[in-house]
């Protein structure tokens, strides 16, 4: 009777630990996702007032002249390349 008491007494003895275990860990993780969410909310804060005190003149629109992409009428149009072969001559001369 001694020995069965002795070995449920070091088995209860593991259980309680591991409960305590299991809850110290429970709580440590709850912290840890409080703080988590207290860092996204400061994280998307700071984003907000960066992006509203950022002045609007930072913000530029393209004109057209930035718009480069094939010549529509290059015949018409001067200094436009007319052909491959203007190309392969203006890369030559530049060394490609």
């Amino acid at each position: 009777m001694a020995a069965s008491t002795g070995r449920i007494d070091l088995q209860l003895t593991d259980i309680m630990s591991a409960q305590d275990f299991h809850d110290l860990t429970g709580q440590v993780m709850a912290k840890v996702i409080v703080l988590a969410a207290d860092l996204e909310d400061s994280l998307v804060k700071l984003l907000v007032q960066a992006v509203l005190a950022a002045p609007a003149a930072s913000v530029t629109r393209m004109d057209a002249a930035a718009l480069n992409g094939p010549v529509v009428g290059a015949a018409a149009s001067a200094g436009s390349v007319k052909s491959q072969g203007e190309v392969d001559e203006l890369l030559a001369e530049l060394g490609f």
